[in-house]
């Protein structure tokens, strides 16, 4: 029983893993990257908090983008 209740959480650390890797995220991957709701994610993309580049209807997510983004959000944390 055990074995079941882990499930969920690997099959999301290898989906964040897998997504980590490709060269753009979608914005389920966005989510789970950054364990925040889709509904969430979708509005931090819409008002430009999140990098993302707009292809008509369609949110293109740079990996690249968003990891710089994290690591910005960090630093400032970080700084006094």
């Amino acid at each position: 029983m055990e074995k079941l209740n882990n499930a969920p959480v690997a099959l999301e650390a290898a989906s964040s893993t897998q997504a980590l890797e490709a060269a753009t995220l979608t914005v389920e991957e966005l989510a789970l990257l950054l364990k925040i709701s889709v509904a969430h994610a979708y509005k931090s993309l819409k008002d430009g908090t999140v990098p993302c580049i707009r292809l008509g209807t369609r949110y293109v997510i740079p990996t690249g983008a968003v990891m710089r983004w994290l690591d910005g959000a960090h630093q400032n944390r970080l700084t006094p």
